[in-house]
């Protein structure tokens, strides 16, 4: 699990999105997305939590923190 634990409950990190428009279909029917003006969406079935990120910029990112 990657996520963060409160008493009584598990909070997952985000998962990163490098295509504006996605899908969830995390023990739920197949659901399809688009993030909104702030880069974020949720699930309405699982609620799992989704960031855009252009790949350029996570690359950048990965590599910075590789150094």
């Amino acid at each position: 699990m990657g996520g963060t634990i409160h008493p009584g409950i598990l909070v997952e990190k985000p998962k990163i999105i490098h295509t504006k428009t996605f899908s969830c279909d995390n023990d739920h029917p197949i659901v399809w997305y688009t993030f909104d003006e702030d880069n974020k969406a949720m699930c309405g079935y699982c609620s799992t939590q989704f960031i855009y990120e252009p790949k350029d910029s996570y690359v950048n990112k990965i590599l910075k923190g590789s150094g």
